[in-house]
Protein backbone atom coordinates (compact mmCIF):
# COMPACT_ATOMS: atom_id res chain seq x y z
CA UNK A 1 0.00 0.00 0.00
CA UNK A 2 1.44 3.38 -0.95
CA UNK A 3 1.56 6.35 1.38
CA UNK A 4 -1.49 8.05 -0.13
CA UNK A 5 -3.62 4.92 0.28
CA UNK A 6 -2.55 4.49 3.90
CA UNK A 7 -3.46 8.10 4.64
CA UNK A 8 -6.93 7.65 3.11
CA UNK A 9 -7.50 4.51 5.14
CA UNK A 10 -6.45 6.29 8.35
CA UNK A 11 -8.90 9.16 7.84
CA UNK A 12 -11.69 6.75 6.92
CA UNK A 13 -11.24 4.70 10.09
CA UNK A 14 -11.05 7.86 12.18
CA UNK A 15 -14.26 9.22 10.63
CA UNK A 16 -16.15 5.99 11.23
CA UNK A 17 -14.90 5.90 14.83
CA UNK A 18 -16.21 9.41 15.45
CA UNK A 19 -19.60 8.48 13.95
CA UNK A 20 -19.82 5.40 16.16
CA UNK A 21 -19.00 7.33 19.33
CA UNK A 22 -21.55 9.99 18.40
CA UNK A 23 -24.24 7.40 17.74
CA UNK A 24 -23.61 5.61 21.03
CA UNK A 25 -23.79 8.86 22.95
CA UNK A 26 -27.04 9.75 21.16
CA UNK A 27 -28.64 6.42 22.05
CA UNK A 28 -27.48 6.80 25.64
CA UNK A 29 -29.11 10.23 25.81
CA UNK A 30 -32.35 8.81 24.35
CA UNK A 31 -32.36 5.99 26.90
CA UNK A 32 -31.96 8.52 29.66
CA UNK A 33 -35.10 10.43 28.60
CA UNK A 34 -38.13 9.49 30.73
CA UNK A 35 -41.49 9.15 28.96
CA UNK A 36 -44.25 11.22 30.53
CA UNK A 37 -46.70 8.76 32.20
CA UNK A 38 -49.71 10.73 30.91
CA UNK A 39 -48.37 10.61 27.36
CA UNK A 40 -47.69 6.90 27.65
CA UNK A 41 -51.23 6.33 28.95
CA UNK A 42 -52.74 8.29 26.06
CA UNK A 43 -50.67 6.26 23.61
CA UNK A 44 -51.99 3.03 25.12
CA UNK A 45 -55.57 4.30 25.00
CA UNK A 46 -55.14 5.31 21.36
CA UNK A 47 -53.76 1.89 20.51
CA UNK A 48 -56.67 0.26 22.31
CA UNK A 49 -59.15 2.45 20.40
CA UNK A 50 -57.59 1.50 17.09
CA UNK A 51 -57.72 -2.20 17.95
CA UNK A 52 -61.34 -1.94 19.06
CA UNK A 53 -62.28 -0.10 15.87
CA UNK A 54 -60.70 -2.91 13.87
CA UNK A 55 -62.62 -5.49 15.91
CA UNK A 56 -65.87 -3.57 15.29
CA UNK A 57 -65.14 -3.52 11.57
CA UNK A 58 -64.31 -7.24 11.42
CA UNK A 59 -67.43 -8.05 13.45
CA UNK A 60 -69.60 -6.12 10.98
CA UNK A 61 -67.99 -8.01 8.09
CA UNK A 62 -68.67 -11.34 9.81
CA UNK A 63 -72.29 -10.33 10.28
CA UNK A 64 -72.60 -9.55 6.58
CA UNK A 65 -70.96 -12.87 5.67
CA UNK A 66 -73.37 -14.76 7.95
CA UNK A 67 -76.32 -13.14 6.16
CA UNK A 68 -74.80 -13.97 2.79
CA UNK A 69 -74.23 -17.61 3.79
CA UNK A 70 -77.78 -17.91 5.07
CA UNK A 71 -79.27 -16.65 1.81
CA UNK A 72 -76.85 -18.80 -0.18
CA UNK A 73 -77.86 -21.88 1.78
CA UNK A 74 -81.55 -21.30 1.06
CA UNK A 75 -80.80 -20.71 -2.63
CA UNK A 76 -78.86 -23.99 -2.70
CA UNK A 77 -81.76 -25.82 -1.08
CA UNK A 78 -84.14 -24.37 -3.64
CA UNK A 79 -81.88 -25.47 -6.49
CA UNK A 80 -81.52 -28.95 -4.98
CA UNK A 81 -85.29 -29.24 -4.88
CA UNK A 82 -85.40 -28.16 -8.51
CA UNK A 83 -82.96 -30.98 -9.30
CA UNK A 84 -85.21 -33.47 -7.51
CA UNK A 85 -88.27 -32.19 -9.33
CA UNK A 86 -86.54 -32.54 -12.73
CA UNK A 87 -85.25 -36.02 -11.89
CA UNK A 88 -88.73 -37.09 -10.75
CA UNK A 89 -89.93 -36.25 -14.27
CA UNK A 90 -87.13 -38.34 -15.80
CA UNK A 91 -85.63 -35.28 -17.49
CA UNK A 92 -81.90 -34.45 -17.67
CA UNK A 93 -80.71 -31.61 -15.46
CA UNK A 94 -79.72 -28.61 -17.63
CA UNK A 95 -76.00 -27.87 -17.65
CA UNK A 96 -76.57 -24.23 -16.65
CA UNK A 97 -78.28 -25.37 -13.43
CA UNK A 98 -75.35 -27.65 -12.63
CA UNK A 99 -72.89 -24.82 -13.24
CA UNK A 100 -75.00 -22.51 -11.08
CA UNK A 101 -74.92 -25.04 -8.22
CA UNK A 102 -71.14 -25.42 -8.52
CA UNK A 103 -70.72 -21.65 -8.43
CA UNK A 104 -72.78 -21.49 -5.23
CA UNK A 105 -70.49 -24.06 -3.62
CA UNK A 106 -67.42 -22.03 -4.61
CA UNK A 107 -68.94 -18.83 -3.19
CA UNK A 108 -69.80 -20.64 0.04
CA UNK A 109 -66.26 -21.97 0.44
CA UNK A 110 -64.74 -18.56 -0.24
CA UNK A 111 -67.06 -16.84 2.26
CA UNK A 112 -66.30 -19.39 4.98
CA UNK A 113 -62.54 -18.91 4.49
CA UNK A 114 -62.93 -15.14 4.72
CA UNK A 115 -65.00 -15.51 7.89
CA UNK A 116 -62.34 -17.75 9.49
CA UNK A 117 -59.64 -15.22 8.58
CA UNK A 118 -61.62 -12.39 10.21
CA UNK A 119 -62.10 -14.45 13.38
CA UNK A 120 -58.34 -15.09 13.54
CA UNK A 121 -57.65 -11.36 13.24
CA UNK A 122 -60.17 -10.61 15.99
CA UNK A 123 -58.52 -13.21 18.21
CA UNK A 124 -55.09 -11.67 17.61
CA UNK A 125 -56.36 -8.16 18.37
CA UNK A 126 -58.12 -9.41 21.50
CA UNK A 127 -54.92 -10.97 22.84
CA UNK A 128 -53.06 -7.73 22.15
CA UNK A 129 -55.74 -5.79 24.03
CA UNK A 130 -55.36 -8.06 27.04
CA UNK A 131 -51.59 -7.52 27.06
CA UNK A 132 -51.97 -3.73 27.08
CA UNK A 133 -53.12 -3.91 30.71
CA UNK A 134 -54.78 -0.50 30.64
CA UNK A 135 -55.77 0.55 34.20
CA UNK A 136 -59.45 0.26 35.08
CA UNK A 137 -61.54 3.39 34.76
CA UNK A 138 -59.80 4.74 31.67
CA UNK A 139 -62.16 6.13 29.04
CA UNK A 140 -61.91 5.65 25.35
CA UNK A 141 -61.15 8.53 23.07
CA UNK A 142 -64.50 8.89 21.22
CA UNK A 143 -65.79 5.66 22.70
CA UNK A 144 -67.31 3.07 20.38
CA UNK A 145 -66.30 -0.20 21.94
CA UNK A 146 -67.24 -3.86 21.92
CA UNK A 147 -66.12 -3.91 25.54
CA UNK A 148 -67.38 -1.80 28.45
CA UNK A 149 -64.73 0.49 29.97
CA UNK A 150 -63.39 -0.85 33.22
CA UNK A 151 -64.21 -4.50 32.58
CA UNK A 152 -61.60 -7.18 32.04
CA UNK A 153 -60.84 -7.66 28.36
CA UNK A 154 -61.78 -11.13 27.11
CA UNK A 155 -59.03 -13.53 26.17
CA UNK A 156 -60.86 -15.48 23.44
CA UNK A 157 -63.21 -14.90 20.52
CA UNK A 158 -66.38 -16.32 22.04
CA UNK A 159 -67.62 -12.76 22.49
CA UNK A 160 -67.86 -12.37 18.70
CA UNK A 161 -70.91 -14.62 18.54
CA UNK A 162 -72.26 -13.94 22.03
CA UNK A 163 -72.14 -10.16 21.77
CA UNK A 164 -73.48 -9.90 18.22
CA UNK A 165 -76.60 -11.72 19.38
CA UNK A 166 -77.34 -10.53 22.88
CA UNK A 167 -78.35 -13.09 25.46
CA UNK A 168 -80.62 -10.39 26.86
CA UNK A 169 -82.68 -10.59 23.65
CA UNK A 170 -83.11 -14.32 24.06
CA UNK A 171 -84.27 -13.86 27.65
CA UNK A 172 -86.63 -11.07 26.62
CA UNK A 173 -88.19 -13.19 23.89
CA UNK A 174 -88.55 -16.16 26.24
CA UNK A 175 -90.46 -13.99 28.69
CA UNK A 176 -92.80 -12.75 25.97
CA UNK A 177 -93.34 -16.25 24.58
CA UNK A 178 -94.34 -17.52 28.01
CA UNK A 179 -96.68 -14.56 28.56
CA UNK A 180 -98.39 -15.20 25.20
CA UNK A 181 -98.94 -18.85 26.04
CA UNK A 182 -97.17 -20.20 22.94
CA UNK A 183 -94.16 -21.79 24.64
CA UNK A 184 -95.14 -25.27 23.44
CA UNK A 185 -95.44 -24.16 19.81
CA UNK A 186 -92.20 -22.26 19.21
CA UNK A 187 -88.53 -22.93 19.87
CA UNK A 188 -85.63 -20.48 20.20
CA UNK A 189 -82.27 -21.64 18.85
CA UNK A 190 -78.89 -19.93 18.91
CA UNK A 191 -75.89 -20.94 16.79
CA UNK A 192 -73.22 -19.38 14.57
CA UNK A 193 -75.90 -18.04 12.25
CA UNK A 194 -77.51 -16.14 15.12
CA UNK A 195 -80.70 -16.26 17.14
CA UNK A 196 -83.73 -17.74 15.42
CA UNK A 197 -87.27 -18.76 16.29
CA UNK A 198 -88.69 -21.93 14.74
CA UNK A 199 -92.46 -22.41 14.76
CA UNK A 200 -93.11 -26.00 15.87
CA UNK A 201 -96.90 -25.82 15.50
CA UNK A 202 -97.84 -27.57 12.21
CA UNK A 203 -99.82 -25.02 10.18
CA UNK A 204 -101.85 -27.47 8.15
CA UNK A 205 -103.88 -27.16 4.93
CA UNK A 206 -106.59 -29.17 3.29
CA UNK A 207 -105.56 -31.44 0.37
CA UNK A 208 -104.77 -29.40 -2.72
CA UNK A 209 -105.69 -26.12 -0.95
CA UNK A 210 -103.74 -23.05 0.19
CA UNK A 211 -106.45 -21.43 2.33
CA UNK A 212 -105.48 -20.87 5.97
CA UNK A 213 -107.76 -22.60 8.48
CA UNK A 214 -109.41 -20.09 10.79
CA UNK A 215 -108.11 -21.69 13.99
CA UNK A 216 -104.57 -20.53 13.13
CA UNK A 217 -105.46 -16.83 12.97
CA UNK A 218 -104.88 -16.14 16.66
CA UNK A 219 -101.53 -17.94 16.65
CA UNK A 220 -100.26 -16.10 13.56
CA UNK A 221 -101.31 -12.78 15.09
CA UNK A 222 -99.28 -13.60 18.21
CA UNK A 223 -96.23 -14.46 16.10
CA UNK A 224 -96.50 -11.12 14.28
CA UNK A 225 -96.91 -9.27 17.59
CA UNK A 226 -93.91 -11.08 19.08
CA UNK A 227 -91.41 -10.26 16.32
CA UNK A 228 -92.74 -6.87 15.22
CA UNK A 229 -90.50 -4.78 17.56
CA UNK A 230 -87.31 -6.39 16.25
CA UNK A 231 -85.21 -6.36 13.12
CA UNK A 232 -85.91 -9.77 11.64
CA UNK A 233 -85.81 -11.88 8.50
CA UNK A 234 -88.66 -14.38 8.08
CA UNK A 235 -88.41 -17.53 5.98
CA UNK A 236 -91.73 -19.21 5.14
CA UNK A 237 -91.55 -22.60 3.46
CA UNK A 238 -94.46 -24.48 1.89
CA UNK A 239 -94.66 -28.29 1.95
CA UNK A 240 -97.14 -30.71 0.35
CA UNK A 241 -97.98 -34.38 0.48
CA UNK A 242 -97.05 -36.70 -2.37
CA UNK A 243 -100.40 -36.51 -4.18
CA UNK A 244 -100.11 -35.30 -7.78
CA UNK A 245 -102.44 -32.89 -9.53
CA UNK A 246 -102.87 -32.07 -13.21
CA UNK A 247 -103.82 -28.47 -12.37
CA UNK A 248 -100.85 -27.45 -10.25
CA UNK A 249 -97.43 -28.85 -9.34
CA UNK A 250 -96.59 -29.55 -5.71
CA UNK A 251 -93.80 -26.96 -5.84
CA UNK A 252 -96.33 -24.30 -6.87
CA UNK A 253 -98.87 -25.48 -4.29
CA UNK A 254 -96.25 -25.25 -1.56
CA UNK A 255 -95.36 -21.72 -2.72
CA UNK A 256 -99.05 -20.70 -2.55
CA UNK A 257 -99.30 -21.99 1.00
CA UNK A 258 -96.20 -20.06 2.04
CA UNK A 259 -97.56 -16.94 0.31
CA UNK A 260 -100.84 -17.26 2.21
CA UNK A 261 -98.93 -17.26 5.50
CA UNK A 262 -96.89 -14.22 4.48
CA UNK A 263 -100.05 -12.32 3.46
CA UNK A 264 -101.59 -13.03 6.86
CA UNK A 265 -98.49 -11.92 8.78
CA UNK A 266 -98.36 -8.74 6.70
CA UNK A 267 -102.01 -8.15 7.59
CA UNK A 268 -100.99 -8.32 11.26
CA UNK A 269 -98.36 -5.63 10.84
CA UNK A 270 -95.12 -7.13 9.53
CA UNK A 271 -93.48 -5.43 6.48
CA UNK A 272 -93.43 -7.46 3.24
CA UNK A 273 -89.74 -6.75 2.69
CA UNK A 274 -88.60 -9.06 5.53
CA UNK A 275 -89.98 -12.27 4.00
CA UNK A 276 -88.51 -14.98 1.83
CA UNK A 277 -90.83 -17.63 0.37
CA UNK A 278 -89.68 -21.09 -0.67
CA UNK A 279 -91.42 -24.35 -1.51
CA UNK A 280 -90.16 -27.91 -1.13
CA UNK A 281 -93.23 -29.48 -2.66
CA UNK A 282 -93.43 -33.04 -1.35
CA UNK A 283 -89.70 -33.07 -0.51
CA UNK A 284 -89.00 -32.38 3.17
CA UNK A 285 -85.18 -32.65 3.21
CA UNK A 286 -83.71 -29.90 5.39
CA UNK A 287 -87.01 -29.25 7.17
CA UNK A 288 -86.96 -28.69 10.93
CA UNK A 289 -90.11 -30.86 11.12
CA UNK A 290 -89.68 -34.59 10.56
CA UNK A 291 -93.07 -36.21 9.84
CA UNK A 292 -94.29 -39.18 7.84
CA UNK A 293 -98.04 -38.51 7.85
CA UNK A 294 -99.45 -37.15 4.54
CA UNK A 295 -101.83 -34.87 6.45
CA UNK A 296 -98.95 -33.35 8.45
CA UNK A 297 -96.99 -32.84 5.23
CA UNK A 298 -99.65 -30.43 3.96
CA UNK A 299 -98.19 -27.53 5.92
CA UNK A 300 -96.21 -24.30 6.02
CA UNK A 301 -93.12 -23.72 8.13
CA UNK A 302 -92.04 -20.40 9.66
CA UNK A 303 -88.51 -19.53 10.79
CA UNK A 304 -87.69 -16.07 12.14
CA UNK A 305 -84.04 -14.93 12.10
CA UNK A 306 -83.21 -12.07 14.46
CA UNK A 307 -80.64 -9.51 13.38
CA UNK A 308 -77.23 -9.65 15.10
CA UNK A 309 -77.79 -6.03 16.09
CA UNK A 310 -81.44 -6.53 17.06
Amino acid sequence: MNRSGAKTLFYTVAFLTVLMVWALNGFADMAAVEINPDVEKEMLLLKRDNLNDAIDEYGAKIEAIDGFLLNLKMDQEWLDLKFLDIQAQDRPIPQELIESRNLMVEKQSSAIKERESLLEQIQAHTLTLKKLEIPMGQKRIQSKNLFETGEELPGNTDFVEDDLVSLDLEKELTTKINAMGIRDWVELANNNSGLRLEVQLPILFAPGRSTIIGSYEGFLEKIATLVKPYEVFVHVNGVTDGAKSKKISNIDLGARRATAIVNRLVKYGLPPSIFKITSRGEYSEGSHMKVNSPSLNRRAEITVYFSHTG
